[in-house]
């Protein structure tokens, strides 16, 4: 949804209205790792503008560490989902075991793959 949003050079306030309350809780630690790295390896005429971007989300939205609790909710799942037979990417993993140990819903266009993660609520972006 960041990188959605960074692509349509939508502000970043304009995330914070779409929710009833204007509060958007955080990001798991391995979410600003993902942006941080999509900044440095930004086309060299758009690098600035999305490092300024990843800086501003960085500033305003909280990071949520990767700690005993949520590597306890990261093992429940992943073995849950291995189980069944299905698959989701090591980082979305870290990223849905996040949000179900903060008792945080997920706002995400990649609803196929989240979807597949028990216990996780999520919410796909109005636009």
């Amino acid at each position: 949804m960041l990188i959605d949003l960074e692509r349509r050079d939508a502000p970043l306030h304009s995330l914070f209205s779409l929710y009833d309350d204007g509060e958007v809780f955080g990001i798991a630690s391995i979410t600003a790792s993902e942006i941080l790295v999509g900044a440095l390896r930004a086309d060299p005429n758009r690098q600035a503008a999305r490092s300024r971007f990843v800086e501003d989300v960085l500033e305003v939205i909280p990071v949520i560490a990767l700690d005993l609790s949520v590597a306890r909710v990261h093992a429940r799942i992943g073995r849950e989902i291995s189980a069944r037979g299905d698959t989701v990417g090591a980082y979305d993993l870290i990223i849905a075991a996040t949000a179900i140990q903060m008792d945080y819903a997920l706002a995400t266009f990649n609803l196929r793959e989240f979807r597949q993660v028990p216990g996780l609520r999520v919410e796909q972006p109005p636009w």
